[in-house]
């Protein structure tokens, strides 16, 4: 890879910065917009705590480096889990945190039930935005370690703790989901 950082590499490094300001929009709209029911809410925790089980494993071999406004990391980590949620077959290391995220998106959008173009536009937003970020990234750290990750990083305990903070949000979003469902039945 020359020098020069590429549009991809730019677009991505912006994006990762205002990251979490761009899910708090996203989520917003499907608060506002949604129809949930206690039936929704009820169906999209499973999809929220595997997201934050999926995000807990992945932090506990990278470490709190990943909560930074930046890319960065003190080491290319290419065992546990991001030795299987990879981009494509012939990538270094994956990208599980981004997974997890998935699946929390996945998890709001059930419980709240927003109409389906919401759902759709919402859906291709997330899935363009991490795929910029996660080929930013990618590159990132192969220009800064090489093509070749550290499988021998373990699972620590410790590193997980840094995802405290996803696991309140998460909490936080889940009860506004009971929220939007008691002022549907004020509404209807």
């Amino acid at each position: 890879m020359s020098g020069r950082e590429s549009a991809l590499e730019r677009a991505g490094k912006v994006l990762f910065r205002w990251r979490a300001l761009v899910g708090f929009a996203g989520f917003w709209l499907v608060f506002w917009f949604g129809n949930g029911t206690p039936l929704t809410c009820l169906a999209g925790l499973p999809l929220l705590l595997a997201g934050l089980a999926l995000r807990w494993w992945a932090m506990g071999y990278i470490g709190p480096a990943a909560r930074g406004r930046e890319f960065g990391t003190p080491r290319y980590v290419g065992s546990g889990p991001y030795r299987w949620f990879k981009l494509n077959a012939r990538a270094p290391a994956g990208h599980p945190l981004y997974s997890g995220n998935s699946l929390l998106v996945l998890g709001v959008l059930v419980a709240l039930w927003p109409p389906v173009p919401l759902v759709v536009a919402v859906l291709a937003l997330f899935l363009l935005e991490y795929w910029i970020v996660a080929r930013a990234e990618q590159r990132s750290l192969l220009a800064r370690f090489g093509p070749h990750p550290d499988r021998a990083v373990g699972f620590s305990a410790r590193r997980a703790l840094a995802e405290w903070s996803t696991w309140l949000v998460a909490g936080f979003a889940w009860s506004l989901c009971w929220v939007r469902v008691a002022l549907g039945q004020v509404r209807g």
